[in-house]
């Protein structure tokens, strides 16, 4: 009889070990607040109801994931209250199924979100080892102040400028070949190539949500072919300020290219005639040697 009682004892543990081992799952939970709420149809939540009352009695984590999950329900609830017609039922099946919907993606989004910032991550330092120097460097970046010593008017470069602003390259050179052929005698028909060659710069540039950059070779040999028409043009000696941003656009065009040579000693000719975008030609130079 003693033996029997010992027995009767561990059993009595084993089974309160058990029982406080219980937790119940994310689906369980919300089944649990929906039973509660009147609109479950799965009646086998029931044998669950009285551990999951007691559980969440004593389980401050169970508890702080119920309160979240059930002010979730009441939010939806009264979303689904305030747009339905009033002959609609309230004990709807879509609160139902958004419910259970929600807790499933609260038990596995901060997993997927932290695999999704892992291979940003991981994306960015690939990038980052593989891209060649002259790549970083050869980005086109702001030429907003472009547009305050422009010294063309008419209407076919205007227009080219517009669609240069909406990053429109493809309208851009088809308004500046047609300004070219019907103004080619202008003298400052230099400002027509400068653009052209911008538009085809800023046009070759492919990446993938802005890692790995890479450059269309034709499309950037177009951009230093009408960028050089623009120097070979603009020798009235009225405008010497647009060639410095020229050559400094050309040693852009050839770090594209990954022609290191010819793109140190464009930035060297910028910095030594004190050109606008000198600053920036020696953070070039200063990263490339």
């Amino acid at each position: 009889m003693e033996e029997m009682d010992k027995n009767n004892g561990k059993l009595s543990k084993f089974e309160k070990i058990i029982k406080d081992s219980f937790h119940p799952t994310v689906e369980e939970l919300g089944s649990y607040i929906l039973f509660k709420n009147g609109i479950e149809d799965d009646k086998s939540i029931l044998k669950l109801i009285p551990q999951i009352d007691q559980h969440l009695r004593k389980c401050s984590k169970c508890n702080s994931l119920f309160l979240e999950l059930n002010n979730e329900y009441v939010n939806l609830d009264n979303f689904l209250l305030e747009r339905k017609p009033l002959a609609v039922d309230t004990k709807s099946q879509p609160a139902q199924k958004l419910l259970k919907s929600s807790a499933k993606y609260f038990k596995f989004s901060g997993v997927a979100l932290a695999i999704i910032c892992l291979l940003i991550f991981g994306m960015f330092s690939v990038s980052h080892l593989v891209t060649p120097a002259s790549i970083k460097y050869a980005q086109i970046g702001n030429i907003a102040d472009l547009y305050e010593t422009r010294g063309r008017v008419s209407d076919d470069f205007q227009e080219s400028l517009k669609s240069f602003e909406n990053r429109d390259y493809d309208g851009t050179v088809n308004w500046l070949k047609k300004d070219i052929v019907d103004n080619r005698g202008d003298e400052t028909i230099f400002y027509s190539y400068y653009i052209l060659g911008l538009a085809y710069l800023e046009s070759s540039k492919t990446d993938f949500i802005g890692l790995f950059p890479s450059y269309d070779n034709i499309k950037v040999n177009n951009g230093i072919s009408a960028l050089n028409k623009a120097l070979q043009l603009n020798n009235s000696g009225r405008f010497l300020n647009i060639n410095l941003d020229i050559y400094f656009f050309l040693a852009k065009a050839d770090l594209m290219m990954n022609n290191l040579i010819n793109a140190k000693t464009n930035l060297k000719k910028v910095i030594s005639e004190k050109g606008s975008n000198m600053n920036e030609a020696k953070m070039i130079l200063s990263g490339l040697e």
